[in-house]
């Protein structure tokens, strides 16, 4: 059965203009729309008018000059037709020109000859092509805007022998479109004082009684149903009252009920760690508490009727809704949210049943078990980390122990030959000794491992009451960093760390444990930077945060961008084989990051395999000043 979607709308009670405004203003709008919309098509008709009656006059004067145009140029006698063209521009104010068809220029009527050649003329190329031609352009002569219009002129045997052009300034014609137009717009603009008026006047007959009864259904709204008018007039308005009376009181009494029974179930939920949702016999979602939106990282409040799957958007707890409404009870099974931090619930599946005990919905409960769930997975693997890390130490001492054991009991000498051989005798001394040698290095291996967890827990145990002083940064380096110079010198790589006299920076933290942040940084970078290279350790103030920053890059083999996110994991290692070639027990970046929290500081690292490592660790300024 498909999901209904539930009808959940409302009238939008917002403030708003009043009504007889809006009313007036549509008016308004709709006669300033017309106005303008006619304004403009009137406009273009004005302007087209204008452009073809100039047009037409200009056509009309040049059929009446070309007969002495053509005359002036088949004789070449044009002194007669200057006077024509000069009569004729100080009537009209027309520029006439006579050109060529060579494109020379052999009268004008503003301008003194010569002028340039016309030939690149646009009206003149198609009045010779065409027999007409037109444009309208700025005139290189004059420096105005003209319209030219042009003519070819025909010898009697039909051949071109020039134009006859006649130009207009455009400026004049744009001059009288817009007295025109001017005229329209103060036509039109008059009937705006007479239709705001009436607009104001019907407006208000409408809004009055809808925003009384407007008034009244918010106030009905915000639970005062008695507010709702009686109709005392007989139009549709009244009508509408008295319709709106009734409703209200039949909307009193369902309320009360209604409300009674939302906040008896809301105080359920609420009240509820867990989180609940609840669907209906189609597996559509009907409601939920915040701690089930919470959980599932679903935001807002979904709407009633919408499939259970489109809300959620986890097929297993449809399939685990899917079982209760079947009947069937579900309990106890771990979902991971998609989306989020790895959020693992435990949700459990009921069937809602009615009075005839038919299944009318069901109901699952989720709750939060991500942290008890990293737990367990922590725990196992610390134990498996733990295990793996102690048996090889272990297993190396041993096979020594024994090893040594047989080379000390004569009894599992082999034959009398290898009894002579000086160098392979049982009782070896040099290979005892690498054996002894190899015990001691594991033990002291176990040793450190031990160690470390030791002080791992103790940091743990101690972060939220651990004993904080104000602590000079730089003091501290320089302590940790004077007890690196041995492994510093054995693997020829130079540390520099602040001088005394580069002013001192104080911190609020634990002398001690700050210390073995160094010892555990600057000894990595150490160990892991080939011999010639060099470890820098800086320190930088951040006065706006009150954070002090000790900077700590070497220039080592670096470490692989995959493995960052994980190298402050206890037991990890980037190379297992060469970590423990060099003594590490997997648990100093873990020791750091417990400390630097503890401090409530911060700590990041950012390496180029190849090019070197910088970790940078951020620690809060002590309240007392920094002292030099």
């Amino acid at each position: 059965m498909a999901c209904m979607p539930a009808d959940d709308t409302s009238p939008d009670l917002r403030p708003a203009l009043p009504l007889w405004l809006r009313i007036g203003a549509a008016v308004l709008v709709g006669y300033l729309v017309a106005t303008v919309v006619a304004g403009a098509f009137l406009a273009r008709q004005i302007d087209g008018v204008v452009n073809a009656d100039r047009r037409r006059w200009l056509d009309d004067t040049l059929e009446l000059l070309a007969p002495a145009a053509e005359e002036a140029i088949s004789g070449g006698d044009y002194v007669a037709f200057r006077r024509v063209s000069d009569a004729a521009s100080a009537m009209s104010g027309l520029r006439v020109t006579l050109i060529r068809a060579s494109g020379e220029v052999v009268a004008e009527s503003e301008r003194e000859l010569p002028l340039a050649d016309h030939t690149d003329r646009p009206e003149f190329r198609a009045a010779l092509r065409d027999g007409h031609g037109e444009s309208i352009r700025g005139s290189a002569t004059v420096g105005e805007r003209f319209l030219y219009v042009g003519r070819r002129l025909d010898a009697p045997d039909g051949r071109a022998i020039g134009v006859l052009r006649l130009a207009v300034p455009e400026a004049e014609s744009e001059r009288q479109s817009a007295d025109l137009l001017t005229l329209l717009v103060l036509a039109l603009g008059g009937g705006l004082p007479v239709v705001a008026l009436v607009a104001w006047y019907a407006a208000r007959r409408i809004a009055r009684p809808l925003e009384e009864m407007t008034v009244a259904a918010m106030r009905a709204a915000e639970g005062d149903l008695d507010a709702l008018p009686r109709g005392e007039r007989r139009d549709e308005a009244g009508r509408l009252a008295d319709a709106l009376h009734r409703m209200g009181r039949e909307l009193s009494t369902m309320l009360a009920k209604s409300e009674s029974d939302r906040a008896e179930l809301a105080a359920i939920l609420a009240s509820m760690v867990e989180g609940v949702i609840a669907v209906d016999e189609s597996a559509c979602f009907l409601r939920a508490n915040q701690g089930a939106l919470r959980l599932l990282d679903v935001a807002g409040e979904p709407s009633p009727g919408i499939p259970l799957l489109d809300v959620v958007r986890l097929p297993d707890l449809v399939t685990m809704a899917a079982d209760a409404l079947a009947g069937r009870l579900v309990h106890d099974k771990d979902i991971v949210v998609p989306g989020t931090s790895g959020t693992i619930l435990d949700v459990s599946a009921a069937p809602i049943r009615s009075a005839s005990e038919s299944v009318m919905g069901a109901v699952l409960v989720l709750r939060d078990v991500s942290a008890l769930r990293r737990l367990e997975r922590a725990r196992l693997d610390f134990v498996a980390n733990v295990s793996h890390e102690l048996r090889t130490p272990v297993a190396a001492v041993l096979g020594a122990l024994e090893t040594v054991q047989d080379l000390d009991d004569p009894r599992d000498g082999t034959d009398e030959e290898s009894a002579d051989d000086p160098d392979d005798g049982p009782n070896d001394a040099d290979a005892r000794k690498k054996l002894v040698t190899m015990a001691f290095r594991n033990a002291t291996r176990l040793a450190a491992i031990v160690n470390d967890l030791l002080a791992l827990s103790a940091i743990e145990t101690e972060a939220d009451h651990m004993e904080r002083v104000p602590v000079s940064l730089a003091r501290s380096i320089r302590g940790a960093a004077a007890g690196c110079t041995a492994d510093a010198a054995l693997h020829d790589v130079a540390v520099h760390v602040p001088e005394p006299g580069d002013g001192e920076i104080l911190v609020n933290g634990h002398d001690g444990r700050l210390e073995l942040v160094w010892v555990n940084l600057i000894g990595n970078a150490i160990k892991y930077t080939p011999a010639g290279g060099a470890v820098k350790v800086s320190i930088t103030l951040d006065a706006a945060r009150q954070m002090a920053c000790a900077v700590i890059t070497d220039t080592g083999v670096g470490i692989p961008e995959a493995a960052l996110p994980r190298i402050f994991e206890r037991f990890y290692r980037v190379d297992k084989g060469r970590s423990r070639d060099r003594g590490g027990t997997g648990l100093g970046l873990a020791i750091v990051k417990h400390i630097v929290r503890a401090h409530l500081g911060r700590i990041d690292v950012t390496s180029e395999p190849g090019v070197g490592t910088t970790f940078r660790v951020w620690l809060p300024l002590s309240p007392t000043a920094s002292g030099d």
